[in-house]
């Protein structure tokens, strides 16, 4: 068994908004990767349904007026 400790600054439900190379939008953080060198991102469903991942923290910002942790 393995335990893995990390520090993030968003957490499951947080509402953000994230302007990506690939992808940009305003949605809830749905799932959080975390890669083999330590780095971590995310997955963010934003309000039409659909999933954008690798989305790194340098990219999102948290939404104004959505919930936070």
């Amino acid at each position: 068994m393995h335990r893995f400790t990390f520090d993030s600054p968003y957490t499951f439900g947080d509402q953000v908004e994230y302007t990506a190379p690939h992808a940009s939008g305003r949605g809830r953080v749905l799932d959080i990767v975390l890669c083999e060198d330590r780095r971590v991102y995310y997955i963010v469903q934003p309000d039409d349904g659909d999933a954008d991942g690798g989305i790194f923290p340098e990219h999102m910002r948290p939404a104004e007026g959505g919930p936070q942790s």
